[in-house]
C-alpha cells in the first residue's frame, strides 16, 4: 500500500513524468482539442526532431564540454542532402542514391565533429570557443551550398521512409526511442560511456587512471555531430527542403532540456532519459502557450525562468551535498 511518503519519494523520484503529466492535464482542461491524435502526434514529431540534438548535447555536457553548434549542424544535414541529391538524381536509381546521400551528410556532420573535439581534447580550446566556430563554420557551409535558398528533395521516398507515422506515432519518434536506448546502453553498461561520465566528474582525476581523455572528447562530439545531423534528417523530410535556417536556435533549447533534465553543466552527473523527458515537457508547453492563445513571446519568458529555477535548485541540492559527505568526513576524523 503506497504511503504519503512513499507517494511522495515516487513524485520527487520521477517529477519530470509528474511536469509532464499535469501540464498536459490542465492544457487538456483549458482546451480538450489539446489531446486531439493532431496536436499528440505534432507534440511527438517536435519531441523527436529536438530529442536527437538534445541527445548528443547530454553526452557532450556529461563529459564536461558544451556545444554550440547542434542547431546549425542540424540544418546543415537537411541542405547537403538536397544538393547532393539533386546533384546524383537521375544518374543513379534512387534506391542508390538516397542513402548515399544520407551517408554523405552524416559522415560531413562527423567530420565536422572530429574537428571540434581535436581542437578542444588536444588543442585545448575551450568548447565554448570551438563549438561557436564550428557553429558559424557550418551555418556557412548551409547557405554556400544552395546558396541560402530553400530547396525540395527530389526523391519522393525520401519523405515517406522518414516523415510517415503509425497511429499518430511518428517514425522520427520511433527511430529516436531506438537510438536513446542504445545510448542508454552506452552510458551504461559499456566501458565508453563510464569514459565520458570519468572525464566529466574529473578529468585530471580520469587522465591518471588511465583513461585518454583526449580520444574520449573526440568521439563525443563526433556523437553529437551526427546525432545533429539526423535531426537534420526528419527536419528536411517533414519539411520537404533542405533548409540553412530550418533549425535556428535549437542549440538553446537542447541546452535548456539538458539542464531542465538534471544533467549538471559542470559535467559527470545526470541521466539521459531526464533530458528527453525535459524535451517532451518543453514541447507540451510550447503547444499549451499556442492552445491557450497566449502570446508566442511568452515562451522565451517561461523557458528562461524555468532554466534559471532549475540551476538554482539543482545547485541547492549540489551544495547539501558537499556539506553532507563533509559533515560525515569531519566526524570520522574527530572519532
Amino acid at each position: 500500500m503506497l504511503t504519503g511518503n512513499k507517494l511522495v519519494s515516487l513524485a520527487s523520484k520521477y517529477n519530470l513524468v509528474v511536469i509532464a503529466a499535469v501540464i498536459f492535464a490542465v492544457s487538456t482542461i483549458i482546451n480538450p482539442s489539446f489531446a486531439s491524435g493532431f496536436n499528440l502526434l505534432a507534440i511527438l514529431l517536435d519531441t523527436a526532431i529536438f530529442g536527437f540534438l538534445v541527445l548528443g548535447e547530454s553526452l557532450v555536457v556529461i563529459s564536461g564540454g558544451i556545444d554550440l553548434s547542434v542547431g546549425n549542424m542540424a540544418s546543415m544535414s537537411s541542405v547537403i542532402i538536397a544538393w547532393s541529391m539533386r546533384g546524383m538524381y537521375g544518374l543513379v536509381p534512387d534506391w542508390i542514391t538516397l542513402p548515399v546521400c544520407l551517408l554523405f551528410a552524416l559522415v560531413f556532420c562527423g567530420f565536422i565533429g572530429f574537428l571540434s573535439g581535436l581542437s578542444i581534447g588536444y588543442l585545448n580550446v575551450p568548447p565554448l570557443i570551438a563549438t561557436l566556430g564550428a557553429m558559424w563554420v557550418v551555418q556557412g557551409i548551409g547557405y554556400y551550398f544552395l546558396s541560402g535558398v530553400p530547396t525540395p528533395f527530389p526523391i519522393a521516398a525520401f519523405r515517406s521512409i522518414f516523415a510517415g507515422d503509425i497511429s499518430f506515432i511518428p517514425f522520427s519518434a520511433l527511430y529516436l526511442l531506438l537510438i536513446v536506448v542504445l545510448a542508454n546502453r552506452l552510458v551504461k553498461s559499456m566501458r565508453y560511456g563510464r569514459w565520458v561520465y570519468a572525464v566529466g566528474g574529473s578529468e585530471y582525476a580520469a587522465r591518471i587512471s588511465g583513461i585518454d581523455t583526449r580520444k574520449t572528447k573526440v568521439g563525443v562530439y563526433m556523437t553529437s555531430a551526427i546525432l545533429a545531423g539526423i535531426g537534420g534528417v526528419f527536419v528536411g523530410a517533414y519539411s520537404g527542403v533542405g533548409n540553412p535556417r530550418a533549425c535556428n536556435g535549437y542549440e538553446l533549447y537542447a541546452i535548456a532540456a539538458v539542464v531542465m533534465g538534471g544533467i549538471a553543466l559542470t559535467g559527470g552527473e545526470g541521466k539521459i532519459w531526464n533530458a528527453i523527458l525535459a524535451t517532451f515537457i518543453l514541447r507540451i508547453l510550447n503547444k499549451f502557450i499556442i492552445f491557450s492563445r497566449l502570446s508566442g513571446y511568452i515562451e522565451g519568458m517561461v523557458v528562461g525562468a524555468i532554466l534559471v529555477g532549475t540551476l538554482l535548485v539543482s545547485t541547492g541540492r549540489r551544495r547539501s551535498r558537499r556539506k553532507t559527505v563533509t559533515t560525515a568526513a569531519d566526524s570520522v576524523k574527530t572519532t
